[in-house]
């Protein structure tokens, strides 16, 4: 399927490639990843050279976020215990991949901020070089549970000011995707201070693309029911299940991730 791809954008992938060759010290980026700059700014070459030349730019200024990536050690386990973050295998009609986030471990001395958004990162950059389930989506939509989330968990989220940011500003304006919607479900007096927190570090379109929701019934208004993970009303399979053949993915990708010359910028 990739071939496909690749031969379908030759052009401008040659293009590409041909100016990171001038490049020595950006490191060497894989043609999947090229392809999804591309395709998030409509094939326009010059705005795909922008975004991942800040992309690289906040991954070398963030290194405690971005380097030394290693997702088998502790840290990285404990994070995938805490939290399920797992891509859907089937898109929507629309061509739009549904991402679904919930904790798993309720337990606030064991949500660890830091650890949590190294792990989601690192996750991301799995589905950046990871083909998509047909041709490349044409956006993001993500299922945010928030049960179980807690006044300790946001207190804890607060205390991490800084890498809350970091990470906000990164999947707003250097990640390779459209965000299209973002579903919080199990809405709660407590989301609402969340989302109070959160706002500050939110652009308007993100902010325009929020739906609550008290429960999944209301869900179903805006995505296929089918799709969704069995615990959403849906009749797609079991959120452990699909948690555990994600990390599967991930881990055989333990080599590539953990190699900061396929991420960062060469040190001068």
């Amino acid at each position: 399927m990739t071939e496909v791809l690749f031969k379908k954008h030759e052009k401008q992938l040659k293009e590409f490639k041909e100016w990171l060759n001038l490049k020595p010290h950006l490191p060497a980026i894989d043609t999947l990843m090229l392809l999804r700059f591309l395709k998030v700014n409509n094939f326009d070459l010059k705005m795909a050279k922008e975004l991942l030349l800040l992309n690289l730019d906040m991954r070398k200024n963030n290194p405690t976020i971005f380097a030394n990536r290693d997702v088998t050690n502790v840290s990285f386990q404990q994070a995938f215990n805490t939290l399920q973050v797992f891509p859907m295998p089937t898109n929507t009609p629309e061509n739009h991949k549904i991402s679904i986030s919930r904790l798993v471990d309720t337990n606030p001395d064991n949500y660890v901020c830091l650890d949590v958004v190294r792990a989601v990162v690192a996750m991301l950059d799995v589905r950046f070089v990871t083909v998509d389930s047909n041709e490349l989506i044409d956006g993001e939509i993500g299922v945010i549970d928030m049960n179980g989330f807690g006044w300790k968990h946001i207190m804890k989220t607060a205390s991490n000011l800084t890498i809350t940011k970091k990470y906000m500003a990164y999947v707003q304006e250097a990640a390779p995707f459209k965000v299209i919607q973002n579903h919080f479900v199990n809405y709660s007096p407590t989301m609402e201070r969340f989302i109070a927190f959160l706002k500050p570090f939110l652009k308007k379109e993100i902010l325009d693309s929020i739906k609550f929701h008290s429960s999944t019934e209301t869900l179903y208004e805006y995505l296929p029911r089918h799709l969704l993970p069995n615990e959403y009303g849906g009749t797609a399979g079991k959120c452990d299940d699909h948690h555990n053949n994600w990390l599967n993915i991930v881990r055989s990708r333990r080599e590539y991730i953990l190699n900061d010359n396929n991420w960062m910028i060469a040190k001068t």
